[in-house]
């Protein structure tokens, strides 16, 4: 609504409208309603004390700037920004450039909508906050029931995983030192030292995804718990997962291989003609006509849009000296929990196709600052946590006493200490450089029209990383945006 003609918008209203119907009918005959288990439940006083905590981690995320943001808090901020004091679709003039903010700017609306509607970016900023905050109290709720975590120490784990999980990156940058390899930037990056450059290879802890690219995490998390306790019902796969094109497009990527592989694993269990029906549902062809088309177009102009070679898609350029680099990188934090996993998850496509993910990731690159990878991740990493989770949580119902003398608890509980250094050290570093003078008053962008140009004298990722250029050439501009004065 706004963004679209409005016979655009009420058809693809009605059509999801209909889909949300038709999904609640099938729930209420106990088609599609999970395996919900009485016995899980959580105290008010564990809601609260989860609450707490993750509103605590949200602030040092940044959310609300309340403290000192990270550098991507000044592109989040100013298509906040944007969104509050533009008209929808948001378009920038800058000299004889005419452009559309074409982003995943999905995670933003609703503050958006809330800074427009009260003519304030602060309170746009608390919106965020709060919003963010529901989607990671969601996520939180739905591990615990989908682990069916009901004691009490599990349902804290659950909690203190979602900040401070994270693959033992430290582990393989310490280990690379030893492979004539150094830091390009930070301690997560790497780079070979010799002649051949541009080997950036770096995943993700969960706080740095929730501090720095946190409209690309929180919602796609969510899809994957869903998709986790729905992954039979294929009909509803894209009335799932059809928001995350415009919560998290390059996390979105990611999230694709997982339901491949939930939709291969049913190829194998089951009839071929009963999984084309359900592949082939009516929710599945009608979103994707109407939401799925306009989102795609929507983001069409950004993608093919013509640009630089440093932020197009390439392939990594390992040579026979740098391979150690993949090799080592893949080893420590991929293969080694793929291996503890294996017996619980053989039969398991989505085991297979987020394993697989990690692994081939690293061989491609987009972006200045390979974002492709980083963010393409996500999905893949997350649904490790969860399974390592579930892992932990099993031994320790067999017993304390088993729990202590498993070999695959013990691998798992080393390499998620030693992963958990490098977020505790980020959420602490926050902590203690916060500066309460900046509360409301950061020195962000005020908007991203400034950087609108391609003749503009800026970084090239600032000015081809936000719009659709070449507007009279644009499908959404010409035929599904509405008509502007």
């Amino acid at each position: 609504v706004t963004w679209t003609k409005p016979v655009i918008a009420l058809l693809c209203l009605e059509v999801l409208l209909t889909c949300l119907l038709r999904y609640d009918k099938n729930a209420r005959t106990k088609e599609v309603l999970r395996n919900v288990d009485d016995d899980v439940q959580i105290s008010v006083f564990m809601l609260f004390l989860a609450a707490v905590f993750l509103i605590w981690v949200g602030y040092y995320a940044g959310y609300g700037r309340f403290v000192d943001q990270v550098s991507d808090w000044n592109k989040h901020n100013a298509v906040l920004a944007d969104l509050v004091n533009k008209p929808w679709p948001v378009y920038y003039s800058n000299g004889d450039e005419h452009s559309m903010l074409t982003y995943y700017i999905a995670g933003y609306i609703v503050p958006g909508l809330a800074g427009k509607i009260f003519n304030s970016f602060r309170c746009a900023e608390i919106s965020l906050y709060v919003w963010n905050e529901i989607g990671l109290i969601l996520v939180f709720l739905y591990i615990v029931s989908f682990l069916k975590a009901r004691r009490t120490v599990e349902q804290l784990a659950v909690a203190i995983a979602i900040p401070f999980f994270s693959i033992p990156v430290w582990l393989s940058k310490l280990l690379l030192k030893h492979f004539a390899v150094t830091d390009l930037m930070s301690p997560f990056w790497y780079y070979n030292d010799g002649n051949q450059v541009g080997i950036k290879i770096w995943y993700f802890d969960n706080f740095f995804s929730l501090s720095w690219v946190f409209p690309q995490v929180i919602v796609i998390w969510l899809m994957i718990m869903i998709l986790l306790e729905y992954r039979e019902y294929v009909k509803y796969y894209v009335l799932i997962m059809l928001p995350g094109v415009v919560y998290g497009t390059l996390s979105f990527i990611g999230l694709l291989p997982i339901a491949l592989g939930c939709v291969l694993e049913k190829f194998i269990r089951e009839k071929r003609q009963k999984i084309f029906n359900q592949i082939f549902s009516f929710e599945n062809i009608s979103v994707s006509l109407t939401s799925g088309l306009v989102f795609l177009l929507y983001l069409y102009g950004n993608v093919t849009g013509e640009k630089p070679a440093e932020v197009n898609f390439h392939f990594m350029p390992y040579r026979t000296n740098t391979v150690i680099v993949y090799v080592m990188f893949v080893l420590i934090n991929v293969v080694i929990y793929s291996i503890v996993l294996f017996k619980d998850h053989k039969k398991d496509g989505i085991y297979y196709a987020g394993f697989a993910t990690l692994i081939l990731l690293p061989f491609i690159s987009m972006g200045k600052w390979n974002d492709l990878l980083t963010r393409a991740s996500i999905p893949g990493l997350f649904v490790l946590m969860v399974y390592v989770l579930r892992f932990l949580k099993k031994k320790y119902t067999d017993g304390f006493y088993n729990f202590l003398n498993s070999k695959g608890v013990a691998i798992c509980l080393v390499l998620i200490l030693v992963g958990a250094y490098y977020p505790f050290y980020q959420l602490t570093s926050h902590a203690a450089t916060e500066d309460y003078s900046k509360l409301g008053h950061g020195n962000g962008w005020a908007s991203l029209e400034a950087f609108a140009n391609r003749k503009a004298n800026v970084p090239n990722d600032f000015k081809y990383n936000y719009y659709s250029y070449d507007l009279e050439d644009n499908i959404f501009y010409k035929y599904i945006a509405p008509a502007r004065d």
